[in-house]
């Protein structure tokens, strides 16, 4: 299963396989309209900002050695 969805070099996936298909919410976004649409564009903008602030602190506690190992268990 994982060569199937990963067999792209690059770190990138097969985004269509006999296991699952992937979407862009940023295409999903686009193929609606009007109240909807501005809606999500909004929610997908504080989705984005809180991944950066989420980074950011991860980054830090990293660069200073500080509880963020990840785990591969």
């Amino acid at each position: 299963m994982l060569d199937e969805i990963f067999r792209c070099p690059g770190g990138s996936y097969n985004e269509n396989n006999k296991y699952f298909r992937a979407w862009s919410l940023k295409t999903l976004i686009e193929s609606t309209s009007g109240r909807q649409r501005r809606a999500f564009d909004k929610q997908a903008q504080r989705l984005t900002r809180t991944y950066a602030e989420m980074s950011d602190i991860y980054q830090r506690a990293k660069a200073a050695g500080r509880g963020a190992d990840v785990p591969l268990k």
